[in-house]
């Protein structure tokens, strides 16, 4: 076994919660929404692939018995997308209690939006990064209130962060890009704890595990034929493990306090000692806001 799992068997119920969960139409994401709307949140589903996602709402409201479960149009890939989504969301809503930042992408061939931004880091980090800042006011009205960063162990990858090319201009190894893209999302979740320190409002990340679910179908060669490998000896949780330690996040009372702090397996683990840079996660921010302040 090369990883351990967790069980969250916490029984806490979310009746009266408002509960963004980006990606939540397939794997972790789909497993998180089913999970918190059987505790009776009001649940969001924040999806590119509307249609998809609107037949996995329909089997989480039958399962669930619940049926103040909702399916929103969201490419974080594209920031307008991210801002469309906010203003409708801020429009509709009279509070959000717990936004889960969960939809992630692999690697590909690097590739740049039609805003400029090369793909993976825009969806898995700088997407993110936007979505929070424009709900952030919402989320401190509604406080406690937690945001929750689905990061990655993939982030142990990465050695440095060279803060001339965050756009990653430069990176030419698709591997790369993902890790970086997750040590983005830790040191994001530093700097922001640090910023809403004393508010009500807290901010921690998460490696979910290595998941059997068809992301790994996407992964270059030769990781493709490794996590294929330890899919078929059952080496890879299933989405519903991997979801367990989001689910500790969002639920556990614990977490109205604990902040600044990454998980593994429903525990407080270490990240690498780059993720703990406290200047490094502040200029990380300064140079993230400066890439969205045309769509605040």
């Amino acid at each position: 076994m090369i990883y351990t799992t967790c069980t969250y068997t916490g029984m806490g119920n979310l009746d009266g919660k408002t509960v963004i969960i980006t990606g939540a139409n397939k794997g972790i994401g789909y497993e998180t929404a089913l999970d918190l709307a059987k505790r009776q949140a009001r649940v969001i589903m924040a999806c590119r692939d509307v249609p998809h996602a609107e037949s996995m709402a329909t089997h989480i409201k039958l399962q669930s018995g619940n049926e103040n479960v909702f399916v929103r149009k969201l490419d974080l890939s594209s920031l307008e997308s991210v801002r469309e989504f906010a203003k409708k969301f801020l429009l509709e809503e009279q509070r959000l209690d717990i936004l889960i930042n969960n939809a992630g992408m692999p690697t590909y061939t690097p590739r740049k939006t039609i805003e400029g931004f090369e793909v993976v880091f825009v969806t898995n980090y700088l997407g993110h990064f936007l979505l929070t800042k424009l709900l952030l006011d919402l989320l401190m009205k509604s406080a406690p209130s937690r945001i929750i960063n689905v990061s990655s162990l993939a982030h142990k990858m990465v050695r440095t962060i060279d803060l001339e090319d965050l756009n990653c201009e430069k990176t030419t190894t698709t591997i790369s890009l993902y890790g970086r893209s997750k040590a983005l999302q830790i040191l994001f979740t530093k700097e922001l704890s640090r910023q809403l320190d004393g508010i009500g409002v807290t901010v921690n990340c998460l490696h979910p595990g290595s998941i059997a679910s068809s992301f790994y179908h996407k992964l270059p060669q030769p990781f493709y034929t490794l996590a294929w490998i330890a899919d078929t000896v059952k080496l890879l949780k299933t989405p519903k493990q991997g979801a367990q330690t989001t689910i500790y996040a969002a639920v556990d009372e614990s977490f109205e306090s604990i902040s600044g702090q990454y998980l593994d397996s429903c525990q407080i683990a270490t990240p690498s000692n780059l993720m703990t840079d406290a200047e490094l996660a502040k200029k990380v921010f300064e140079i993230s806001e400066s890439y969205v302040a045309l769509y605040l």
